[in-house]
């Protein structure tokens, strides 16, 4: 079962981040895949947490777009 940490996930969301392109096409081809796949409730809770965080990015993200993004792998 793949069950994505809290990086994994902030890097598929956040555009803004090194990384985003890989992470994101990962998360989208095991999801396609088949792949029994799973979110933790703590994993999404932190994501939204450290996404919407003034002290960590300069430009936070509004918690319904957080919220959408979980809510689209859900």
């Amino acid at each position: 079962m793949i069950l994505p940490d809290v990086n994994v996930l902030l890097y598929a969301f956040r555009t803004d981040v090194m990384g985003h392109t890989r992470h994101a096409a990962w998360l989208e081809a095991q999801v396609k895949a088949g792949a029994l796949f799973g979110m933790s409730p703590q994993v999404l809770a932190a994501v939204l947490r450290i996404a919407t965080n003034p002290r960590v990015f300069a430009k936070p993200d509004q918690p319904e777009a957080v919220i959408e993004f979980a809510s689209a792998w859900l």
